[in-house]
Order: C-alpha cells, then sequence, then structure tokens
C-alpha cells in the first residue's frame, strides 16, 4: 500500500452534497482535509481524514498461451490447466471485496500464439500474463512488470529419437569401413608367408607346391591365407621342418590379427554406445519454443558436436516438427514433459538426458497489478498446491559423477536388447533382402557362364563342314588313311618277325630231340 499525496479545487455547491474524486490509484491510502471558501477567503482546513482505495481494480485483463498443463484450452474453448484454475482463488484472497465493484472480475483476452507476442506487448495496463518462464539469475522486479513464481521447475530433458537397427546397421558398417588398414596388413602378411612357404616347399613338395612361379605362388599364398584364417583344409601342408615353423608363426600371426580386427571393431561400437548415451543430440536437429527457457540452452547447442539447433514459435509447431520427421528431438521442461509426450504420442522418442536448470514458471503482473506481488507469494506459500502435475522424476549421479558442460545422465531401469532374428528388425530385414538378391544374382551368373561356356566349347569342338572347307577335309582323310595304312604295315611287319622267331625257335627243338633218339612224331606232339 502507497501513500501519495493528492491535491485539487473543487466548486462545490450549496445544494451538493459531495464531489466524485476522479485519477485514484488502487491499494492506496489518501488523507483527506476540506476548507470552506467564503468572501473573505480561505479558511482553515479540517483535520485529515485517511481514506483507502478498492485493493485491485475492476477487473484483470489476462493474457494466455498454450502450455499443457498449466493453460490449455478445453472443448469449450475456454482456457483451463493449473494456473486458471488456480488463477480466481488467489485474486479473491488477495483483493477481498471492494465496496464499490465488489469483486474483481478475471477476464481472458484472446489466445496469444506465442510468447513473444506477449512479451514484447507488455505495458502499463493493469495486465496478467501467464504462463512465463523465467531463470533464478534473472530480475523478477523491473520498471514496467514483475514477475511472480508459481512453480519451480528442476530442469529441462532432452528428448530424442530412438536409434534405429538400421542406425546400428550404418555404424556398424562404417566401423568395418574404418578399419580398413588391417585389412591391408593381413593381405600383405598372407602374400609375404604365401611366398615365403612356396620358396620353402617347392624342392621338397613339388607335388603341392609347383616349381613353377606363376602356380606354386598361388598355391602358396592359398596356403598362407587357410592357415592364418585358421580354417585348415588340409589340401596342402608342409613337410620340411622350416616350411612347419613358418606354418606356426602364419597361424599365431593370424590369431593376432583376427583378435585386433574384433577387439578395434568392438570398441569403435562401444565409443558410439557411449557418445549415444553422453551427447544423444549430437549430429542431430533439437528444436525448441522461441522465448522459452529451453531458447538459450538450445542457442548455445548449435554448432557444437554438430547440433542444428530450430526455433519455433509455438509448442503446436514444435510437436509438428517431431511429427514430421523434420526435427531429431526437443528440448522440454520436465514439467510439461509428460503432457508433451502424451499429445505427441510416437513411441519412437524417448527422454535420452535431464540437464539440472532450475527455473519458475509464473505470471507476469503489469499495471497496478504490480502491488500485488507480495501479497499473492504469501498466499502461494500459505496453501498447499495439489493440482499441479508431478515433474519428471530426476536422477542424477554424485556430484564427482558429473560430466563437463553440466549434463547428468538419467538412469534407466530396463536395458534395451536389440535382437537381431526378429521378423520385425529392419537390419533382419535387409539381409535377408541383401542375401537372397546376392543368391539370385549369383545363381542367374552361373547359369549365363554355363551356358556361354557350353556354346564356345560346341562351336569350337564342332568338325568343320566339307562344303566349306573340301580341300581340307581331303587333306585331313588322306592323313587318316595313310596313318592307318601305316599301322596295319608295322603290325603285319611285327607278326612276320614273331612268326620267324617261332619258327626257328621250333627247328632247334625238333633237333634236340633228335639226338635223343625219338621219332618227329613225339616231338611234334610235345610242341
Amino acid at each position: 500500500m502507497e501513500n501519495k499525496t493528492w491535491s485539487r479545487e473543487y466548486f462545490v455547491g450549496p445544494l451538493s452534497t459531495g464531489v466524485p474524486l476522479e485519477g485514484l490509484h488502487t491499494y492506496t491510502t489518501y488523507s483527506l482535509q476540506v476548507a470552506a471558501l467564503n468572501g473573505k477567503g480561505l479558511g482553515p482546513y479540517s483535520e485529515a481524514i485517511h481514506v483507502a482505495t478498492c485493493r485491485c481494480p475492476r477487473r484483470f485483463l489476462v493474457n494466455w498461451i498454450q502450455s499443457p498443463p498449466l493453460c490449455f484450452q478445453n472443448s469449450k474453448g475456454n482456457p483451463a490447466g493449473m494456473l486458471p484454475k488456480l488463477l480466481p482463488d488467489m485474486i479473491a484472497n488477495v483483493c477481498g471485496k471492494c465496496h464499490g465493484h465488489r469483486e474483481t472480475a478475471i477476464i481472458f483476452k484472446e489466445e496469444k500464439h506465442s510468447i513473444y507476442n506477449i512479451t514484447s506487448t507488455l505495458s502499463g495496463h493493469t495486465e496478467l500474463n501467464l504462463p512465463i518462464s523465467m531463470a533464478p539469475n534473472l530480475p523478477f522486479v523491473r520498471e514496467e512488470w514483475v514477475f511472480l513464481p508459481v512453480r519451480e521447475v528442476e530442469g529441462i530433458a532432452v528428448l530424442m529419437r530412438k536409434p534405429s537397427t538400421a542406425d546400428y546397421a550404418a555404424v556398424l558398417g562404417s566401423s568395418v569401413m574404418r578399419r580398413w588398414p588391417v585389412f591391408v596388413i593381413m593381405l600383405a602378411l598372407h602374400f609375404l608367408f604365401g611366398l615365403a612357404a612356396w620358396n620353402v616347399e617347392r624342392s621338397a613338395n613339388p607335388a603341392q607346391f609347383p616349381p613353377r612361379f606363376t602356380r606354386g605362388w598361388s598355391q602358396g599364398w592359398w596356403s598362407a591365407v587357410v592357415s592364418m584364417t585358421t580354417v585348415g583344409y588340409g589340401d596342402s601342408y608342409p613337410i620340411t621342418v622350416p616350411g612347419r615353423l613358418l606354418a606356426i608363426l602364419s597361424i599365431l600371426l593370424g590369431v593376432v590379427m583376427k583378435v585386433l580386427f574384433v577387439s578395434t571393431l568392438t570398441s569403435s561400437l562401444t565409443v558410439f554406445v557411449v557418445e549415444l548415451a553422453v551427447n544423444p543430440e549430437a549430429g542431430s536437429k533439437v528444436g525448441f519454443v522461441s522465448g522459452s527457457v529451453e531458447h538459450p540452452l538450445g542457442m548455445r547447442m548449435n554448432g557444437s558436436k554438430g547440433v542444428t539447433s530450430i526455433s519455433y514459435p509455438t509448442r503446436d509447431a514444435l510437436l509438428q516438427g517431431l511429427k514430421s520427421g523434420a526435427l531429431d528431438g526437443a528440448l522440454i521442461d520436465v514439467l510439461t514433459l509428460d503432457t508433451f509426450k502424451k499429445d505427441l504420442n510416437d513411441s519412437v522418442f524417448e527422454v535420452a538426458k535431464i540437464i539440472p536448470r532450475k527455473f519458475y514458471y509464473g505470471i507476469i503482473l503489469t499495471g497496478d497489478a504490480r502491488h500485488l506481488l507480495k501479497d499473492l507469494k504469501e498466499y502461494l506459500r500459505s496453501i498447499s498446491i495439489t493440482s499441479l502435475p508431478k515433474q519428471q522424476k530426476l536422477i542424477f549421479p554424485a556430484k564427482e559423477e558429473i560430466r563437463p558442460g553440466g549434463t547428468k545422465p538419467t538412469e534407466s531401469g530396463k536395458e534395451e536388447v536389440i535382437t537381431f532374428f526378429e521378423t520385425g528388425n529392419v537390419l533382419f530385414q535387409r539381409t535377408v533382402k541383401v542375401t537372397a538378391i546376392a543368391l539370385l544374382v549369383s545363381a542367374i551368373s552361373g547359369f549365363l557362364y554355363h551356358m556361354i561356356r557350353t556354346m564356345l566349347k560346341g562351336k569350337h569342338e564342332r568338325p568343320k563342314s566339307p562344303r566349306q572347307e573340301p580341300a581340307a577335309v581331303k587333306m585331313e582323310m588322306r592323313q587318316l588313311l595313310d596313318d592307318f595304312h601305316n599301322r596295319i604295315k608295322q603290325r603285319i611287319f611285327a607278326l612276320k618277325i614273331k612268326h620267324r622267331q617261332e619258327l626257328l625257335h621250333f627247328r632247334e627243338t625238333r633237333k634236340k630231340l633228335s639226338y635223343r633218339g625219338k621219332d618227329s612224331s613225339e616231338i611234334e606232339q610235345q610242341v
């Protein structure tokens, strides 16, 4: 309540019993003195009378925006929510009843479309503006308005789209491609050990390692690949001591290289998961409502770790940006988070982390309403506000676990398991499609290769037509007859020689028997 000096001259006729006093301020005490004016001049003033004006004006005009559950438009088109429900009780308790206009009326004006539309039109008129968010480090009292904090909020949630199996598959593929130096080293070792194995085994084991370089070196390379990958087909193996020692060394190096590749791949995936938990907004498009407490945080995140921050004028526009896929995430305070997720109605989004940042939701008082700030604060302290929604539960680590930058991760009660062999898994579906296409392409390629090879082979082995080349056919037939004739002559000559040898043998046997006194008939029977 303020004390102000007010002075003004009025002419009161002999028949008048009073005069209206205009231009008085509400919730103010005035001191009144009356003096008579006659022909002799102004007489002495009477004793001062103290009078007080009404605590509140006849009506309050309210500017408001939709921010569920604090304030929203119901099915009848009227403002509803926690603050519109609380406001009449606050005004009735603080203002009371005035003897002139009795109770102060609360008139909600047309809905403002954004916070900027409210804050940019603040004036000295008696108005209430809600809901407005204000950081504690900003001044609550200014020349034209004052801020009444109603509800304290503990932090800002980073609502992000859940990583899909396709994202993990992309990371896995890029991780494998980034391991190309390991592939190059393994390939170089295969060639080196293959050349060494061939050089050692070619003399003692020519059957498996041919001495010829073009065939032997490729066989040595194949043996090195089979050994270093620990497959061991057994189609080629060393038999010399140096060759076996070389094979043992190649097997051990192959195991080391395999472990090195798997470990680097695993570490890459682990770094991706940890980075996703610490900085889920990295490389994403994050939206926020312009003029809100999230606005400064979003602007600081812009450009950091590949984040692109986009401001939206209203909450509905931000929701539409998430639903249309234009955004990957949003910054939402934890007080309105549950209602925002319900309106979003999309299970793809989840709370990735909560940034502890204390601020207040409240009402900006302008004009004569500024004088009610102290009484309104006392009223809020005296009541138990049961209509306020519960905030999202914040789970923060200990102080020594807080990461640089002020961010603190949230704990999850359940561990999400990505199963590869589920039919609904995108990665599984892509793998099946790629495998089916690869098999189909391989089958078609093999069939075409077989057909082309058969056609070329048949064309190469098909005898030439005599009509086309009669001279060549005649010469070929003559050659065949000459060869046949020569073979017959050689066979006849060989048979003649054999017959002559048998005849000579017969004669010698006959002579020997004749000396022993045997007749020719017995000799012929023995022969």
